[in-house]
């Protein structure tokens, strides 16, 4: 019986709150539901990558995002991280272009002949990490478009940070 007059309590005061946001006189806990769901939306889509457009940039939320390593992005055995990559050699210019597969795809402006696409793809990933470019290695795929290289001097967050704010900048995003 106790419970029962407790839930009767409950009940008025959850109609009321809907009632009242209903008839816009003012924001109850109803209202608090649908901005949480956003919120955790936001959160969902900005970890699997995508959700750059729903969140805001002074979030938490976001924040916490684009601190969350990508999926071709991974930590080496010896502190260094290893980047998944699928090229495209001969693009008008080099520029990462999206994911493809469980790998990072790169639009290489260099042929795929005497190593250039190798050297090009170094040189590239150093520029976007500010890593120097001796400390940018290709470790599998010299003569494949699949390809892994190794990168020292930074860690799997701040890599997945920088190729991020790339692809945003390469696809028109940061514009």
């Amino acid at each position: 019986p106790a419970a029962a007059a407790g839930d009767r309590k409950a009940a008025p005061a959850a109609a009321s709150a809907a009632d009242g946001d209903a008839k816009g006189k003012g924001k109850g806990k109803a209202a608090a539901a649908p901005k949480a769901v956003e919120k955790a939306k936001g959160k969902a889509a900005a970890a699997a990558g995508g959700g750059g457009k729903t969140r805001s940039k002074g979030s938490a939320g976001a924040a916490e995002a684009d601190a969350a390593p990508l999926p071709f992005v991974r930590s080496g055995a010896d502190g260094a991280v290893v980047l998944s990559c699928a090229v495209v050699p001969n693009a008008k210019a080099t520029a990462v272009s999206g994911v493809s597969g469980e790998a990072l795809e790169v639009r290489l402006a260099a042929p795929p002949r005497d190593g250039e696409a190798n050297a090009e793809l170094c040189r590239f990933v150093a520029e976007v990490t500010g890593a120097r470019k001796r400390d940018v290695e290709l470790l599998k795929g010299a003569a494949s478009r699949d390809k892994t290289v190794k990168v020292t001097g930074t860690t799997a967050a701040a890599l997945s940070a920088a190729l991020r704010a790339r692809f945003q900048a390469d696809s028109g995003g940061g514009k």
